[in-house]
């Protein structure tokens, strides 16, 4: 591990040292070739910087959260790497990616608030239920209205999200 001094609570914020293998590299780039959907979550912060860097060789690749949590609203131990990270978060709607809340995400309302805090209805009252979703899809919902690329949220349990690539075909 490595200290990411990304502002993670979570184990002193202390990250993962791995990034992308070589391996790793040439599956995402074959992926891509098919117009495989790339899901980030689970990725280390290193992975998820090299895969959406403009210098890996993607080019404009949309990539898929398909169980986003936010470390710019979780708190505590819950703000971990394996969260989206702001700069992550603004790159994939850069990209075209897409997302889906989870629900599960947090086990007390100490480690997810209410968002926004002045929020009247659906208040995080009740951690583990749709409080908890409601909170980050409405985090989403306002930092992708800002975006041409918005084309919706997905939701569901175990949410599958179907999106077009950025690379069609004729």
């Amino acid at each position: 591990s490595w200290n990411c001094s990304s502002g993670f609570d979570f184990d002193g914020g202390r990250c993962n040292d791995a990034g992308l293998s070589a391996t790793g590299r040439s599956l995402l780039k074959l992926m891509a070739d098919y117009g495989t959907m790339i899901d980030s979550d689970h990725m280390s912060v290193r992975a998820k910087a090299e895969a959406m860097s403009t210098d890996f060789g993607l080019g404009p690749y949309p990539f898929v959260s398909s169980h986003t949590g936010l470390s710019e609203i979780l708190h505590g131990e819950k703000r971990s790497e394996g969260q989206i990270a702001p700069a992550h978060l603004d790159r994939m709607i850069q990209l075209g990616g897409a997302f889906a809340p989870i629900l599960m995400q947090a086990n007390s309302t100490a480690e997810l608030g209410t968002y926004p805090d002045n929020a009247t209805v659906a208040r995080h009252e009740c951690a583990g239920t749709t409080e908890s979703f409601i909170q980050t899809y409405r985090f989403l919902v306002e930092k992708l209205s800002k975006s041409k690329a918005f084309v919706g949220i997905g939701f569901g349990y175990r949410a599958t999200i179907w999106m077009r690539t950025a690379r069609q075909s004729g």
